[in-house]
This record gives C-alpha cells, sequence and structure tokens, in this order.
C-alpha cells in the first residue's frame, strides 16, 4: 500500500469531499454493493442517496449510484430494469461531468453502454478507466468484455488476463467471461477447465453450466453435456 500507483493516488485525490458525514455514507454505501445481493444493493443505495443530499457535487457517490442501478438492471431485482438503466446512464453521466477523472465513473459507462449494445463506446470508456487507473481489474474486465461483444475474442482473453493478475482475488465472474472468448475461439478443452473452475467458486451459476454443456457437446462428449 506504500508504494502506490499513479491512478491509485488519483483515484484517492477525486474520492474526496468536506463533508465527513458524506464520505461516511459513501464508503459504506459502496461496501454495500459489492455484496452483490438485493437487500445489501438496496441499502447501498440508500446511503449513496444520502451522501448526495450531503453533497451534490459528490462525484464518486453518483458514479456508484449508477452501479447500484446497473445491479439492479443486470440482476432483474426491480420490476422495471430498463428504467434502472436509464437512472444508471443519468448518474454515471453526471458523475463524469462532475469529475471526469474518476476512473469508476467511467467504468460504469462502460458497463452500461455494453448493455445498450453500444460496443464502440463501451471499449472507449473502459479505455479511459485503465488510463486513469492502470491497476483497476475492473477497467481490464470491462475492455475485455466490450472486445468478446465486438468478436475480438483474442484481445478479450488478453485484458480477462491482465485483470486477473492486478487482482488475485477477482470476482469469479471473471472466470466466465474468459471461458466464453476461449469457447469463442474454439478452445472448449480449455473452455471446460475454466467452467469448472466457476463452478468451485460459485455452484448456483446457469449460465457457466449451459455453456459448460455446450462446450462438452462440441467435443462429442454427449453424457457429460
Amino acid at each position: 500500500a506504500l508504494n502506490l500507483t499513479e491512478g491509485d493516488q488519483q483515484r484517492l485525490a477525486t474520492e474526496q469531499t468536506d463533508n465527513l458525514e458524506a464520505y461516511d455514507c459513501f464508503l459504506h454505501g459502496r461496501e454495500q454493493l459489492w455484496r452483490f445481493t438485493r437487500p445489501q444493493n438496496i441499502q447501498g443505495r440508500e446511503l449513496l442517496q444520502r451522501a448526495i443530499e450531503l453533497d451534490p457535487k459528490f462525484a464518486p457517490a453518483y458514479a456508484f449510484l449508477a452501479v447500484a442501478n446497473v445491479l439492479d438492471y443486470a440482476n432483474q431485482w426491480s420490476p422495471s430494469s430498463s428504467a434502472s438503466l436509464e437512472q444508471a446512464e443519468a448518474f454515471a453521466t453526471r458523475a463524469v461531468e462532475l469529475d471526469d477523472r474518476y476512473p469508476w465513473a467511467h467504468w460504469a459507462l462502460a458497463i452500461i453502454n455494453l448493455y445498450l449494445r453500444r460496443h464502440d463506446v463501451a471499449i472507449r470508456e473502459s479505455e479511459r478507466t485503465i488510463s486513469l487507473a492502470p491497476n483497476l481489474a475492473e477497467g481490464h474486465e470491462s475492455l475485455g468484455t466490450s472486445l468478446y461483444y465486438s468478436g475480438r475474442p483474442e484481445e478479450a482473453l488478453a485484458c480477462f488476463e491482465r485483470g486477473m493478475a492486478l487482482n488475485p482475488y477477482y470476482p469469479d465472474i471473471f472466470l466466465h467471461f474468459q471461458a466464453q472468448a476461449t469457447f469463442q475461439l474454439g478452445r472448449y478443452e480449455e473452455a471446460i477447465g475454466i467452467l469448472k473452475r466457476r463452478l468451485v467458486r460459485n455452484p448456483d451459476t446457469d449460465v457457466s453450466r449451459v455453456l459448460l454443456a455446450a462446450s462438452y457437446g462440441h467435443l462429442g462428449r454427449c453424457e457429460e453435456a
């Protein structure tokens, strides 16, 4: 932690507000989001909204409110998930207006544009995230996902490998993305190995089981599929 990279220093410099209560709400709110459960996402959102009430110009709170809405959309936690995506875009755009150098704001925009199938914008926003915070694993992961959906699996794999190297405690979804790109390249045996690792970490995943079945199918191993 002593030899902070430039990106880390930038990130710390931009996560500041004179309002200590707003900062406290922001930190606790963000922590709740990373638990990836519906109740904690709701709790996190309330804390981040409070942070904005206390300091309406605090960009990081808007950026993570965008993330909360993206999680809402991706997991279909709310009845009107398309409204969640619109709200996410509005919050992320506001965060960038307030602080164009805050990496997480550009990361949120990358994910939002990926869901909106604006792949070129998603690639651009991911690259901006990486330029601001080169050691942020999520930036490399979002670039990889954007490249994968743009039909560029080789480049995507390099991004996923970089992201995983930067964060040894990467979320297990990284493995699924890596397997998707490997599958797209026709490397089914390798995809099977990656997906089995994902299933160890997340036994409840259905998407990885579907991809695993498809990988076995391509190898003619119908029983296992």
